[in-house]
């Protein structure tokens, strides 16, 4: 059983950290996006009857390799008992969208070795699609971590670290556009949800050159971020940690994100 609602609980988590893409490339609605989810849910675990409904018929040639139709994504198939299930096409996918999210070898290299030198959490992120997308996470050595962001989230840019400053070397075209599709939400009492107070951060983390969100995400957990290669890259930097230790080495980090992003980012 318990294997069983951990394979659902992944499918799902792989499911929500494409949303952004299956949208725009299956022009899909977020009614039908919530469908999926629940679609993928069932199949998962057990497989979905066919006398479920899946929602609009649309929808559902996209899901499934019809008989007697052309090739369709083949997300869905049946079982032996006639209920639908997970289609190959979810293996390809899920792979297919590890491969796009993969920041390369620098970048892996840059992050591992921050994480060595800080202990902490270490994550990579960049624009991708008009989204602030996490690509890359490395664990620190500490027993007590972080809360990870897994890869390929892009929720609430404005509340993180690395958001805040891929939005503050973003063109002002780049700022309009993000802030006119996304809702600023209050995550926790810290989140900064005013367009003027954000401004005035952006401008900050260009004095500075890093950026940092003091429980603005999650309660407890506190992150700094730095741009590669002085914000013309799409990439961000970041170092996650509770708020004690964040608070007791927040100028070590500072330093080891510094000479790491600034020796490795050169040879990017």
């Amino acid at each position: 059983t318990f294997a069983l609602l951990l394979s659902d609980y992944m499918s799902r988590q792989v499911l929500s950290a494409v949303f952004p893409f299956l949208k725009a490339d299956w022009a899909l609605t977020d009614t039908q996006l919530g469908a999926l989810t629940s679609v993928v849910a069932a199949a998962g675990v057990g497989g979905l009857r066919s006398g479920q409904r899946l929602g609009h018929a649309g929808f559902q040639r996209r899901l499934l390799r019809l008989p007697g139709g052309r090739p369709q994504l083949g997300l869905l198939a049946r079982n032996d008992e006639g209920n639908y299930i997970l289609g190959l096409k979810v293996g390809s996918l899920a792979e297919g969208f590890r491969r796009q999210l993969s920041g390369g070898r620098q970048i892996s290299t840059m992050i591992r070795q921050i994480a060595r030198a800080t202990g902490e959490t270490t994550y990579a992120a960049r624009w991708m699609n008009g989204e602030v997308v996490s690509v890359e996470i490395v664990r620190g050595h500490h027993p007590i971590q972080a809360l990870e962001v897994p890869p390929g989230f892009s929720d609430d840019a404005h509340s993180r670290s690395s958001g805040k400053v891929l939005l503050a070397y973003a063109t002002e075209d780049q700022r309009h556009a993000y802030f006119q599709t996304h809702k600023l939400r209050k995550r926790t009492p810290n989140t900064v949800t005013s367009a003027a107070e954000l401004t005035r951060q952006f401008e900050t983390i260009r004095e500075l050159g890093y950026g940092v969100e003091r429980e603005e995400f999650a309660p407890g957990l506190c992150c700094v971020s730095m741009p590669l290669d002085g914000g013309l890259s799409p990439y961000a930097i970041g170092v996650s940690a509770p708020t004690e230790r964040f608070n007791e080495n927040f100028d070590s980090y500072i330093k080891s994100l510094k000479e790491i992003v600034e020796s490795v980012g050169q040879k990017i």
